[in-house]
């Protein structure tokens, strides 16, 4: 954290609202906050499983637990440790692993005046029974009585349930809350789905491919992959799966944070990244198009030209 000119190194549970956090290249972002200086690529995938990372600048709120690219930022924190966008997860899940089902409430309910009462009438027979008859044997009838009508049946059979369901579901990799849960799953009609990486297959792949300036689909792919071959984005893989065969790689690339890679190619000056980066000029229309759609738009410039 920067406190006056100094920067100090401080616990998470420290931070005060208003201060400026310094969060280096490969750190986790300790509490929620809103970016005033740097560029960089933010891994969100623990907090809302967008398996690609997502640009952020100046300007843009960041939250508890994301993973710093390549960029150093300087965060103005604008939630403490206890109230972040983490914490508040963490605080839903537990209340609700917590709850209970509707059935489970219901069996408690019974069983927590039932087992009382039935003890009472167990040890009245027992004792009534001592006075006028054999202690033994009523004694053992008490015991009966005691064991046919204990509620232990209904007050376990709800309970071992739903952690068979819950056992049954994980094993088939799905993950679920509690009793609530499986009690509400069962009056559900229809599902309405929206979690990126929870049904995508985390694989980015090409889609569509734009050419501008009388350039060919290969030559686009060609140049793309030259300055690809030599990063670690995610897209990367994406880009050389479609350009395919032997890649050519480009000279002296090197990755400006947050916006791309440049390098050359053949003699020419090559450049790939996102829009703004790069004007996408006569391809602005389907750049917004692809953006529209839910594509991350990659724009490649040869010598100056689209």
């Amino acid at each position: 954290v920067l406190r006056g000119e100094r920067e100090e190194v401080v616990d998470a549970g420290e931070l005060r609202l208003g201060e400026i956090m310094i969060v280096k290249p490969g750190e986790r972002i300790a509490t929620d906050g809103t970016i005033r200086t740097g560029r960089t690529a933010l891994d969100v995938s623990a907090i809302t499983g967008e398996s690609v990372p997502v640009e952020a600048g100046p300007g843009d709120g960041v939250f508890a637990g994301s993973i710093n690219g390549n960029g150093v930022l300087e965060v103005e924190v604008t939630a403490d440790a206890q109230d972040n966008s983490l914490a508040k997860i963490v605080r839903i899940v537990e209340a609700e692993q917590s709850r209970k089902g509707e059935a489970q409430r219901l069996a408690d309910k019974i069983a927590k005046p039932l087992v009382p009462a039935i003890l009472v009438v167990a040890a009245v027979i027992a004792a009534a029974g001592s006075l006028f008859g054999d202690p033994r044997v009523w004694i053992e009838r008490a015991l009966v009585v005691l064991v046919a009508a204990s509620p232990c049946a209904l007050a376990i059979a709800v309970p071992v349930t739903v952690f068979a369901a819950v056992g049954a579901a994980s094993k088939l990799g799905v993950l679920v809350k509690g009793g609530a849960a499986l009690e509400s799953l069962g009056r559900v009609r229809g599902i309405a789905l929206d979690k990126t990486g929870t049904l995508t297959r985390n694989r980015p792949t090409v889609i569509k491919i734009a050419t501008a300036n009388g350039t060919s689909r290969a030559e686009v792919l060609a140049v793309a992959a030259a300055l690809e071959v030599r990063s670690e984005h995610p897209l990367a893989k994406a880009i050389l799966a479609a350009a395919g065969g032997d890649v050519i790689p480009a000279e002296n690339v090197e990755a400006v944070t947050s916006a791309g890679l440049t390098g050359r190619l053949y003699g020419a000056t090559v450049r790939l990244g996102r829009p703004g980066w790069i004007e996408p000029g006569s391809l602005a229309a389907d750049v917004e198009r692809m953006q529209h759609a839910g594509a991350t738009a990659v724009l490649i410039e040869r010598d100056g030209e689209l």
